[in-house]
Formats: structure tokens, C-alpha cells, sequence
């Protein structure tokens, strides 16, 4: 398996980030994609990268915006191309990115967060790197702000995908990839189960977006999620899907390197 999407530079993996690697590689993943969040951190998320196994991704979170200046974002993205040419095998993706309306709406409106994207998007078209795309609660803005601007091809993932299963065909039209976290493994998991089931089989994911999201089935009283847990959001998929479990584990590992260029 690929955990396309863990926050594996967290400080709560300080103390133990090897022995967490360890563990993940005995569950069966090979490797996974550290997203960054702001600029100030993207050393940070580079520093966690290891060639061939752990990989970084440069962007801006939506919910960094409130504080974070336009300017300082564009002075950040004008100098991925530098950071790419310098790590090419480390660095392949651009985001995390995208689309939240559960934030501070004055100091990062939807027209902003907008704005946001299309200046990532233009960075991830030159390098010819895919996008990892955050939308909570902004379904309907994200979807008319991705329609509007040039894409790379493939686009990307819309990480721990939280829409509906009718959606799910409109962003796989638009050359993106879907990605499942913890949400699946849920008791009252209808929505997310359900749109797993709709994703087509070359274009599914998993992650862990670890530390968040610690799935059901983790060992009692363990609240931090890591990559090893990826397992279990596996085997709800597969359940989900009707299908085999070592068959989905190989296939969206399979997808994850097309996507990334792994």
C-alpha cells in the first residue's frame, strides 16, 4: 500500500517517527506522501522526505490563509521550481491546497481561497506535478473554482474525499483521483462508504491523513493515527466494495505510483 496522504513531519511523530516507519512498513506500506501545510514549514516536510519511500509535497493549506499574506504565498510558490530542481525525486506533488468554508471566511474568503488555488495551479501545470486538494464543507465552490483554470494532467486527488457519491464522477471528469482516510472505518460511515463504492477502480486511493483522523479498530486508547493503520481503512474499503482486500491494496498502490510518478 501507499499512504498518499500522512503529515508524517507533525510534531507528535518527533519521538518516534522511525519506530512509526518500522511499524508501517510490517502493515505493508511502502511508502507515503508528507503534504506541507504552510511555507514556514515546508523545510520541515522536505527534512522527513527519503528517497523512494517518503515523499514531500509543497503548498498552502486553506486553513493556513488567515495567516499567511498573498504576497508571502506568492513569494513561496516562485520558489518551488528551485526546490524541485533540487530534490527531484523527493518532491511530487504540489498542495496541500484547496477549498474550506469552516474557516475564518473575512481573512480567507472563498474568493480567496480561490485565487489560492489557481496560483498552485499554475506551479503544479509548469513542473508537470499533480495537485493534492483539500475541500471540507466546499464542495459545490471547489468544483466551480477547479472548473475554471488550467489543471495538470492527471489533476491530482481530492484527499480524504467528504462529498457525495453523485460527485464523484464530476471530479473524476475533471482528472482527479479520490482518497479515503479514517472516515470509512466509522459505525455511521453511510456517505463516505457510499462514495467509495462509486469511485472508479483506477482512480481510488487510500490514506491516513495521519496524525488526524485515528480510524476505528485502532488499539484501545490510541487516539494519534499513523501510516501502519492504513490496514484499516484498507479492509473497510475493500469491504465496502465488495472486493478482495490484497487485490484493492495492490491496485490503488498501483494507482498511487501513476498518479505520483512513483
Amino acid at each position: 500500500m501507499i499512504d498518499t496522504h500522512a503529515h508524517f513531519d507533525d510534531e507528535s511523530f518527533d519521538s518516534d517517527r522511525e519506530s512509526c516507519w518500522e511499524r508501517a512498513l510490517r502493515e505493508g506500506v511502502r511508502a507515503l506522501v508528507v503534504p506541507a501545510i504552510s511555507p514556514d514549514r515546508w523545510q520541515r516536510t522536505l527534512s522527513v522526505a527519503r528517497e523512494g519511500a517518503v515523499f514531500a509535497a509543497l503548498g498552502v493549506h486553506p486553513q493556513a490563509l488567515p495567516a499567511v499574506s498573498d504576497e508571502a504565498i506568492r513569494a513561496a510558490l516562485d520558489d518551488v521550481p528551485s526546490l524541485v530542481r533540487e530534490r527531484p525525486k523527493r518532491v511530487v506533488a504540489i498542495g496541500e491546497v484547496g477549498f474550506d468554508h469552516t474557516i475564518d471566511l473575512e481573512r480567507a474568503s472563498p474568493a480567496r481561497q480561490a485565487a489560492v488555488f489557481a496560483w498552485h495551479a499554475e506551479v503544479a501545470v509548469a513542473l508537470g506535478l499533480p495537485l493534492i486538494v483539500h475541500v471540507l464543507r466546499a464542495h459545490d465552490a471547489a468544483l466551480e473554482a477547479l472548473e475554471r483554470v488550467r489543471l495538470p494532467r492527471p489533476a491530482g486527488v481530492i484527499h480524504s474525499y467528504s462529498g457525495s457519491a453523485e460527485l464523484v464522477p464530476r471530479y473524476e471528469r475533471l482528472g482527479f483521483y479520490l482518497s479515503f482516510a479514517g472516515a470509512v472505518t466509522r459505525r455511521t460511515a453511510k456517505r463516505p462508504l457510499a462514495a467509495a463504492r462509486a469511485v472508479s477502480s483506477d482512480k481510488l486511493l487510500l490514506e491516513t491523513d495521519a496524525p488526524d483522523q485515528c480510524p476505528t479498530g485502532a488499539p484501545e486508547g490510541v487516539t494519534r493515527c499513523e501510516p501502519a493503520m492504513l490496514s484499516l481503512i484498507a479492509r473497510a474499503v475493500a469491504t465496502a466494495r465488495g472486493e478482495d482486500e490484497a487485490a484493492l491494496r495492490e491496485r490503488t498502490e498501483q494507482n498511487a505510483r501513476r498518479l505520483f510518478a512513483l
